[in-house]
């Protein structure tokens, strides 16, 4: 079934279901900051802007040694400007965040979701999320397709990693079959739809259509 809603501002032709009553829920870093929202005085701001352009590997929520309580310094350690306690010498390295994307492919058009989260906020985007610690990837690849959009997929070939200079999240992307579920927006996704690739809506994400153009070309290789 095709069919566009005119209130939606889609051309005709793509597939969206839409989910009309959302609690917006959501953040912006969602796990890189501890899960938390970040109330940040001007001062504050000012300085998390200032490491984020720089870096983008300190946290401004740690503030004390996890090993003796002391309160942190900041240095340049191995090439970086890290968290480093002065009593124990503690350093406090942050781990990367590993995200998970899938391209679902249905009647020549890719699965998409109109994101409901902070980041990106009615934007649209390829279906995916974070891997939980201890989660195999795979299965959170298939997770998240299911809680954004009610599908159930298995994931296949891993297509590519993605990441980039100064960002602390590293996105695995598989390529995906449908094998059961009902479409449907989940609570992180105002609407969900199949489009055509040549004729995608306004994405949150530029990244994703280089994702997709290296998912084309291992098609057609």
């Amino acid at each position: 079934m095709e069919w566009s809603d005119s209130t939606l501002w889609l051309p005709a032709g793509n597939f969206v279901v839409s989910r009309r009553q959302l609690v917006r829920q959501g953040n912006w870093a969602r796990g890189y900051y501890n899960q938390r929202d970040l109330q940040l005085t001007n001062q504050a701001k000012q300085a998390k802007h200032a490491i984020d352009q720089k870096s983008g590997f300190l946290n401004l929520e740690d503030k004390f040694c996890p090993s003796c309580a002391a309160a942190l310094e900041t240095k340049e350690v191995f090439g970086h400007e890290r968290p480093v306690c002065p009593d124990c010498a503690r350093v406090i390295f942050y781990d990367p965040k590993v995200a998970v994307v899938c391209i679902v492919p249905r009647d020549g058009k890719v699965l998409m979701i109109r994101r409901a989260t902070d980041q990106g906020y009615g934007l649209w985007g390829l279906p995916g999320g974070y891997v939980d610690r201890g989660e195999v990837v795979e299965q959170a690849a298939a997770r998240e397709v299911w809680e954004e959009t009610g599908l159930r997929v298995e994931p296949g070939e891993l297509i590519g990693l993605f990441s980039e200079e100064g960002n602390p999240v590293i996105v695995a992307v598989y390529d995906a079959r449908e094998t059961g579920g009902a479409l449907e927006a989940g609570p992180e996704a105002l609407e969900v739809g199949f489009f055509d690739i040549d004729d995608l809506p306004e994405l949150a994400f530029p990244r994703d259509r280089e994702v997709l153009a290296k998912w084309q070309a291992d098609q057609s290789a």
